[in-house]
C-alpha cells in the first residue's frame, strides 16, 4: 500500500503524520477527516481561525491541499442593511 505524509496546521502548530492509503484520493479523504477533527477540537477559540492540511506522496510531491477559514461575528460586528443610511 502506498505511503503518504499528511501535514496539518492549526493554532497549536504543525504536525506531520505518515499514513498508508490505497491511493491519493484515499489519502486526501484522510486529510479531510483530519480537518473536521481539528475544527471540532479547536472551536470556539476566538473569532478567527485557519486550518490547513496537505498530503505528500512518498517522493515528497504535494498531491492534495485543503484549508478551512473560520470567521465569527457578534451582533455589534455585523453590518445590517440600512444601517447608517437613514432608512
Amino acid at each position: 500500500m502506498p505511503k503518504f505524509r499528511i501535514t496539518t496546521e492549526d493554532p497549536k502548530g504543525r504536525s506531520r503524520s505518515p499514513i498508508s492509503a490505497a491511493n491519493e484520493e484515499a489519502a486526501a479523504a484522510e486529510a479531510q477527516r483530519g480537518l473536521a477533527d481539528m475544527t471540532r477540537d479547536n472551536l470556539p477559540d476566538g473569532s478567527k481561525m485557519n486550518l490547513k492540511a496537505k498530503v505528500e506522496n512518498y517522493n515528497g510531491d504535494e498531491v492534495y491541499s485543503a484549508s478551512l477559514d473560520f470567521s465569527a461575528k457578534w451582533p455589534e460586528q455585523i453590518k445590517r442593511p440600512h444601517e447608517g443610511d437613514g432608512s
